[in-house]
């Protein structure tokens, strides 16, 4: 069965991250091929390129081979290509004469992937002649450390665009069909269903994200539970070893290796999200003691503009570990609702931050403490409202909720919201 992914590879960006990888840029061969009708139209279909790369190759006497569908496992950074494996030539430059030759017919090059041989097998650079590895991760394992902190930062390319797009259209005209029409307007459901979309292509993305970080763990002997995975970037933060970095730097899915930092936490990560403020607190303090950071949560009244119910100020020391890059880590491990806290950094102990006094604390309808009202608020009160086990308020938020005052929160609140957002009231 044919792959289906040149409609998300044929695109501006993967063009430009998949045509430098899939091929060098070295001027082009003495071979030319001058004499060839063109293609009208431009040639995607993967057995097609197959078959004209094939006879092309064998027309040429290369030492190469084309491949599609057998190949996905030895090489998976080219799932959905097809593939030429050849033998270095000292007399020819054979990706660079296949492209040309690619380019005359209209085959599009980013839907191709080469692979060098020798001796039959997959040839890969050393890393002294690629090194994707900061100075600073070698001269930490150079002054005789076992394991380095690392941030490290892969690809995005390949990941199904369209298919969750899709998805995420359906999820939300499903969501749509549960709203009370007698409740809401249709303009009001249209703004509900948008929202509710955003956010599931969102965490779709997210997801598709974890799982390309924990394959390229996993090929590094890397345990998730080791690492930190960014939910909405393409990063994830670990410690390796000399002989792990040495894997990562051959690895065609990863484009960056810099040195990190390293803290510990005496519990273990759960799976839910955790938004209670106190709780949230809690943590934080705990991680900030452990590690004797330069941090301390203080209370609200000092921030009374930041609708996060948890603040965090963190010192600024030039040459020193970064305690608020340390903090968004945890909150990424340990799972910790964005809406629940903020940090703020201070240089000489100034806050970086424009400080309000005396400003209320309540926001009837700023549902997720955004300081903002509109749709978004509507929908996490009406999804929570409706038992959707990922619809996370925190303890403020809840306060927020209660628009119209009753003592509980309930549907009659999110018409409340969107008469706010309507001007209705």
């Amino acid at each position: 069965m044919k792959k289906m992914l040149y409609t998300v590879i044929c695109s501006a960006a993967a063009f430009s991250l998949l045509y430098a990888s899939a091929f060098p840029s070295p001027a082009f061969a003495a071979m030319q091929t001058a004499n060839v009708t063109v293609a009208a139209e431009e040639i995607t279909d993967p057995e097609t390129i197959k078959d004209m790369l094939s006879a092309f190759i064998a027309e040429k006497e290369f030492n190469a081979v084309c491949r599609y569908e057998a190949h996905y496992e030895l090489y998976p950074e080219y799932d959905g290509r097809v593939v030429i494996e050849y033998e270095q030539d000292p007399a020819i430059d054979i990706p660079a004469v296949i492209k040309e030759y690619a380019i005359s017919q209209n085959i599009l090059t980013y839907c191709l992937g080469a692979v060098r041989l020798k001796d039959g097998k997959p040839y890969t650079p050393s890393v002294l002649d690629n090194k994707k590895a900061t100075d600073a991760v070698y001269a930490a394992f150079d002054s005789g450390a076992e394991t380095v902190p690392v941030k490290i930062a892969y690809q995005q390319n390949g990941i199904d665009g369209d298919k969750l797009n899709e998805d995420a259209k359906n999820a939300a005209a499903a969501y749509a069909q549960t709203l009370d029409l007698a409740r809401f307007t249709a303009d009001e459901i249209v703004q509900m269903q948008d929202a509710y979309f955003q956010k599931a292509y969102g965490d779709a993305y997210s997801a598709e994200l974890h799982k390309r970080a924990a394959e390229i763990l996993k090929a590094l002997g890397i345990a998730e539970k080791d690492a930190v995975i960014y939910r909405s970037a393409p990063y994830f933060t670990c410690k390796i070893t000399r002989e792990q970095l040495t894997a990562a730097e051959q690895n065609p899915r990863i484009n960056r290796i810099i040195k990190s930092y390293t803290w510990t936490y005496s519990e273990e990560a759960g799976t839910e999200t955790v938004s209670d403020a106190e709780t949230v607190r809690s943590m934080f303090t705990k991680l900030i003691e452990e590690n004797h950071l330069d941090a301390k949560c203080v209370d609200h009244s000092a921030y009374a503009d930041c609708p996060e119910p948890v603040i965090v100020e963190w010192d600024v020391i030039e040459g020193g570990i970064s305690a608020g890059m340390i903090l968004l880590d945890f909150a990424e491990k340990y799972h910790i609702d964005r809406y629940a806290y903020t940090t703020i950094a201070l240089v000489d102990g100034v806050p970086q931050v424009t400080v309000a006094v005396a400003a209320e604390r309540n926001h009837p309808g700023d549902v997720n403490l955004d300081n903002t009202i509109d749709v978004s608020d509507a929908v996490l009160l009406a999804r929570f409202c409706t038992e959707d086990s990922k619809a996370v308020i925190t303890e403020q938020g809840k306060q927020n909720a209660d628009v119209n005052g009753s003592g509980k929160i309930d549907l009659d609140d999110v018409t409340a919201i969107l008469r706010k957002i309507a001007k209705l009231d």
